[in-house]
């Protein structure tokens, strides 16, 4: 009876650690799609600066 339990307590601790592998992992995918969203937001903030600033120039010109 008590090897059942700690059996049991050992494929318990090792589901638990999948699990949290599992998590860790899903979380830094997580994090590296923030990441990477955030550069293209920056790329485009920038491209819209630049479009913004040639717009201006030609306006200028005219």
């Amino acid at each position: 009876m008590e090897q059942l339990q700690t059996d049991k307590i050992n494929e318990l601790r090792r589901e638990l650690t999948l699990t949290r592998a599992s998590f860790e992992q899903k979380l830094n995918d997580a994090e590296n799609k923030i990441r990477e969203f955030k550069k293209i937001g920056e790329d485009r903030r920038r491209l819209i600066d630049e479009n913004k600033e040639a717009l201006t120039s030609i306006e200028q010109e005219n």
